[in-house]
């Protein structure tokens, strides 16, 4: 599906494409099976965060769409985004799910394991009104950025002095992490060991299959982001002791090219 917009004045073209994920050590292998033989040798040469166009898949394309396979994920896994014309989409997936070592998986599955991963999700853990220092992102800032030359960046002025005055950092991003107890949903309110003070929120929780712990990410204020730190979290009227951790919790699998 092909639409024509008119943005700031240019006419450009939009294609309408589905997007599907293949994830897990398997997912090598099962794609390459689908590759052509024009387009294995790159296949094989493609790393995390790496992209191509194929001409086909498992023999699945229309006359005019590119398939383009993206070695990336929203897991901590490895795995492809492979984005393909939208009539071709569940033919595609049909012939994916007859491997045997291909599963199904929904929306939950996939955010537990963007959570494993510490991975942000847009509208709850990070905003347009956050900041990436206070989201633990500072590495997204290259240092050309950070000289905030001309012409500069939304919100330069406010990251910058965040960078070189910790003071300047309100809140901070953190991981959580719990022995037993419910899993921490977002909006859940932290307290310090007082109980009374109340110090952060849940942006996002659940129970971690892997450790077999609950685990979350918070926002607290930054005097008590440190690792380690016991803090308390309110379920349902109750208090659970978390500790803060490093994240991710679950080392990511990702092939990066060396």
């Amino acid at each position: 599906m092909q639409r024509t917009l008119f943005v700031y004045r240019f006419k450009c073209s939009m294609f309408i494409k589905d997007q599907e994920s293949c994830y897990r050590p398997d997912s090598y292998s099962v794609l390459r099976a689908g590759i052509s033989s024009t387009d294995i040798r790159n296949f094989e040469n493609l790393f995390f965060m790496e992209s191509m166009l194929i001409d086909s898949i498992y023999g699945l394309n229309t006359p005019d769409g590119d398939i383009r396979l993206t070695r990336c994920g929203y897991t901590g896994e490895d795995g492809y985004e492979i984005s393909v014309p939208s009539e071709i989409a569940i033919p595609i997936a049909e012939v994916l799910v007859k491997n045997p070592s291909v599963k199904p998986i929904g929306l939950a599955a996939r955010d537990t394991l963007r959570l494993e991963a510490g991975l942000c999700l847009y509208g709850s853990d990070i905003s347009e009104e956050t900041t990436p220092v206070e989201a633990s992102l500072s590495w997204l800032i290259s240092k050309r950025r950070r000289l905030c030359k001309d012409p500069k960046f939304p919100g330069c002025s406010i990251i910058t002095d965040q960078l070189k005055n910790r003071s300047a950092l309100k809140n901070k991003r953190i991981g959580l992490i719990c022995e037993s107890g419910p899993p921490a949903r977002n909006g859940a309110k932290i307290f310090d060991q007082s109980l009374q003070l109340e110090i952060g929120v849940i942006t996002s929780g659940c129970f971690s299959p892997t450790l077999s712990k609950n685990i979350a990410m918070a926002y607290v204020k930054s005097e008590y982001c440190e690792n380690d730190r016991q803090l308390f979290v309110q379920i349902r009227q109750k208090f659970y002791q978390y500790t803060v951790t490093k994240m991710p919790f679950v080392a990511t699998k990702y092939v990066r090219r060396s």
